[in-house]
């Protein structure tokens, strides 16, 4: 149901009694009937409809708020009762997490709102109502994989940044996506780890390379492939070529400030980063995003007298690279 201001919606849902609706937003009103709950979510920001989440099941509901400044951010938290004791210890990492991501990339988007981290049977971005996936392990119930889980946390929470707050408008560009989502995975580990963790987790996925990031435009062309790896990867080898935090930190927080709540292209991305860094990256992003292959670093060695030279070039498909 759309409500009467044009970035806002509200979602009704009813549900068996005994059993609940965990939506998008905040609760704005629960009624109970002789055989239904009927749940009632605001949401007071843009959204985009692949996020609407309708997350049905007997769920215990903790709360908790996160402190910033003057604001309070309101922390909701969803497992299965069977997961409590497991839901309990991945959600003790919520604040670190948040605190990460608002240092590197700007305040938590969805304020009014709050956030919702939730179990649910897969991982989703859902806008202010991240699911991280199940606590159960069907394949191997006596293994929990903690650190599995909590990196998926990091990624979909990461998503509020990269994707909520800003997204792409057609599928083929979803590494803005992804590609920063996974790159803030290592951001994650760096931070809360420790750069050796960074470092195994980014070199711990090799992409395929056999497939461009970049899809075909207008068909909802979206292929997983190296969009994930591949696009951190590609971010990585940027933050280190452009060989100055504060300049790339603050391109982050930047981007994030420049296309607040609007659909963007590869396109519009690359543009504000060459027009930020005052440097033409376009052959770069054009080679890791365009085409399979990563650059060649071809090396010549010639023995000249005493001297050793080194000759090189690179090879690749974008000749401006």
């Amino acid at each position: 149901h759309l409500s009467d201001k044009p970035d806002s919606m509200r979602i009704r849902v009813s549900v068996p009694k005994g059993m609940t609706n965990i939506s998008n937003g905040v609760l704005r009103r629960q009624t109970e009937s002789r055989t239904h709950t009927t749940t009632e979510w605001y949401v007071s920001y843009p959204i985009t409809t692949y996020c609407i989440a309708l997350n049905i099941g007997d769920y215990v509901h903790l709360t908790d708020q996160r402190l910033r400044g003057s604001d309070t951010l309101k922390l909701h938290y969803y497992s299965k009762p069977y997961d409590l004791e497991q839901g309990r210890k991945l959600f003790r990492h919520v604040k670190p997490m948040l605190s990460v991501f608002e240092k590197y990339f700007g305040p938590y988007p969805f304020s009014r709102d709050g956030l919702t981290v939730m179990e649910s049977i897969y991982p989703m971005e859902h806008q202010g109502a991240v699911t991280f996936g199940s606590l159960f392990n069907p394949f191997n119930s006596d293994r929990y994989d903690s650190a599995d889980i909590l990196r998926t946390m990091w990624h979909e929470v990461a998503h509020e940044w990269w994707g909520n707050h800003i997204t792409v408008k057609d599928y083929a560009d979803m590494w803005v996506h992804e590609a920063f989502a996974t790159y803030a995975e290592a951001l994650a580990y760096r931070e809360l780890q420790g750069p050796e963790a960074a470092l195994r987790y980014l070199n711990g996925s090799p992409p395929d390379n056999k497939q461009a990031i970049i899809g075909t435009y207008g068909v909802n062309d979206f292929h997983m492939g190296d969009m994930y790896t591949k696009g951190a990867l590609m971010l990585h080898t940027l933050q280190h070529v452009i060989n100055n935090d504060t300049v790339w930190f603050g391109l982050l927080r930047s981007i994030q400030t420049q296309f607040a709540h609007q659909t963007i292209t590869s396109d519009d991305v690359i543009q504000f980063i060459n027009d930020y860094t005052k440097t033409d990256y376009t052959a770069f992003f054009r080679q890791y995003l365009n085409h399979p292959a990563i650059p060649q670093l071809l090396l010549k060695f010639e023995r000249r007298g005493k001297d050793t030279v080194v000759l090189y070039r690179w090879k690749t498909d974008e000749p401006a690279f």
